[in-house]
Parts: C-alpha cells; structure tokens; sequence
C-alpha cells in the first residue's frame, strides 16, 4: 500500500475516535482534540497512526484556540 493509501485509511478510522476531528493543514494530516478538560490524550491518536505505520511529526497545544493537534506524516509504506 502506498503512504497515500494509509493516510486515507487513518484518516477514516481517526473520525471514529472520541472527540477528534481531522484535518489537513501544509500537506499533513492533523487529528484535533478540543481542550475540554485538564488532561487530554492523544494516546489512541498514536496508536492509531502507529497501527497504519504513520509517523508522528509533532503534537501542539494551543491554549488560546483550545485544541491539541496531532500531526502526522509519512510512514515507511
């Protein structure tokens, strides 16, 4: 399968976790999650990108916009 195939598979399957969204922002995907509580994960976002052999580029809070990104590149596909 080629990266594009996987990204679109993750892509699919991050819609379906808890209060994530999915986005794509300079050529990445990034999975958001509202800052809603003290503590957020992004535990099952890893995992899932892990799962698709997708490779994690960065993880950002913005305070100010309440969210969390998640964002993901290439994996060795």
């Amino acid at each position: 399968m080629s990266a594009e195939t996987f990204g679109q598979a993750f892509a699919l399957a991050a819609m379906d976790l808890d209060d994530a969204s999915v986005g794509r922002e300079d050529g990445r995907l990034v999975v958001t999650r509202e800052l809603t509580d003290e503590t957020v994960s992004t535990e099952d976002i890893i995992d899932l990108a892990d799962e698709h052999g997708l490779d994690i580029v960065d993880v950002t809070a913005d305070v100010g916009d309440g969210e969390v990104c998640v964002w993901i590149g290439g994996g060795e596909a």
